[in-house]
């Protein structure tokens, strides 16, 4: 279904009261948010529906969810009911509050503690909400503000800052290639057990078209747990080895020529948000202190 086939039946209003249920999946907290009867949030949500002319939401007793369209419509009422704070800053509903970060598990684990210790010591109100994983860094959740990983593409609704880049390598532990040998070319990888991220597309294509992963997953910590323990061949970040980011680590580099060159860490936000001005400083100290870390320049423990 076009868009355009029904979009003078989709008001601006209509657009700022699905968004506001998307992010709390109530009507009643919508109705409160918006500062609207309850009726008439009920009652747009079923006229939004009937303009369409097919559901967009899905509902049982236990939860709310959305179908294909409604998941589309509700990204693009994002962005609208984004959009008004330029025109009307009593749409918001009152001050921030809080702040919903997204970072990779081992982004959270180094580097985190000490950028929220930075943080609420100017801001020692607001709450930080962090969510880590790889499910939450393509901001198809609607709560989060900032994602701290590696960058989207094709997505005009975002800011992007680069903040440095990692380099990955070939690692195993010293157990697994006392038993099956070091490989010493790629082509050797075919006789080797293979541990990656899921659904990780960065490895180069002469290793990712000979190698058979025997385990995916998507925590670092276990993929560098698993390492350790012999389990197989992984790429982990060289950087996080030569500043001594990982304790009793005692892995050995695989084809030491080998390197990737490919992930770019980036600081992405939504645009045209209630939280900017926040987000600006959380940027701040996130950026600075992560580029003073990967340069060794900051003891990781203060």
């Amino acid at each position: 279904m076009r868009l355009i086939s029904y979009l003078d039946k989709v008001s601006i209003q209509k657009c700022l009261i699905f968004s506001t249920f998307v992010r709390y999946g109530n009507v009643a907290l919508t109705a409160k948010a918006l500062k609207l009867p309850v009726s008439k949030v009920h009652n747009e949500l079923k006229s939004l529906e009937k303009a369409i002319g097919t559901p967009i939401i899905l509902r049982n007793k236990h939860k709310i969810a959305f179908t294909t369209l409604g998941e589309r419509l509700a990204e693009f009422s994002r962005m609208v009911a984004e959009n008004l704070t330029i025109l009307d800053d009593s749409i918001v509903g009152g001050e921030v509050s809080d702040i919903n970060v997204a970072t990779p598990h081992d982004i959270a684990e180094i580097f985190m503690p000490q950028i929220l210790a930075k943080f609420h010591k100017e801001y020692p109100t607001i709450k930080v909400n962090l969510y880590s994983g790889i499910e939450y860094l393509d901001f198809t959740q609607q709560d989060i503000d900032v994602v701290i990983g590696f960058a989207l593409t094709n997505r005009g609704d975002l800011t992007k800052t680069h903040i440095c880049d990692f380099t990955y390598g070939l690692y195993a532990a010293e157990s697994y290639l006392k038993a099956k040998g070091k490989p010493k070319t790629f082509n050797d990888l075919k006789k080797h057990s293979f541990l990656i991220f899921k659904d990780d597309q960065s490895l180069p294509q002469n290793i990712s078209s000979v190698i058979d992963p025997s385990i995916s997953v998507t925590n670092y910590r276990a993929l560098l747990e698993f390492t350790r323990k012999g389990l197989g061949i992984s790429a982990l970040c060289k950087n996080f080895f030569e500043n001594d980011f990982y304790s009793q680590t005692d892995l050995v580099k695989v084809i030491p020529e080998f390197e990737i060159n490919q992930k770019k860490l980036s600081f992405l936000s939504r645009k045209f948000t209630d939280k900017a001005i926040l987000i600006s400083k959380f940027q701040e100290i996130a950026t600075s202190f992560i580029k003073e870390q990967m340069n060794g320049k900051v003891d990781i423990a203060n």
